[in-house]
């Protein structure tokens, strides 16, 4: 079965959080992993959505992964933080920086 890795880094603030977080899917696809990339969101919800209404989407597929993958930057990102806290409450791998192959 294919692990499932969420992306978890700085959105609010940073311009090209699009291309970080592509790049990271991108990396991770090619390794044959599933992901979920929350920056994606702002896709398919209304862009006037509070910040609030995001992380609570975000957090509700955190129990999906099995992992999460984290970016640069992740410590100066409030969001990322309560990402990392609900993904150790729930047991999940968690990786940043080089990328190590998942066991398992």
């Amino acid at each position: 079965m294919k692990k499932i890795i969420y992306i978890s880094g700085p959105i609010s603030g940073v311009k090209d959080f699009h291309k970080n977080f592509a790049e990271a899917e991108e990396m991770l696809l090619e390794r044959r992993y599933n992901v979920i990339n929350p920056a994606r969101l702002n896709t398919i919800f209304p862009e006037a959505l509070p910040y609030g209404a995001y992380m609570q989407a975000c957090l509700a597929l955190l129990p999906y992964a099995d992992a999460v993958y984290l970016l640069k930057g992740w410590e100066k990102s409030a969001g990322a933080q309560m990402e990392l806290k609900v993904a150790r409450s729930l047991g999940l791998l968690i990786y940043e920086g080089e990328f190590e192959e998942l066991r398992g």
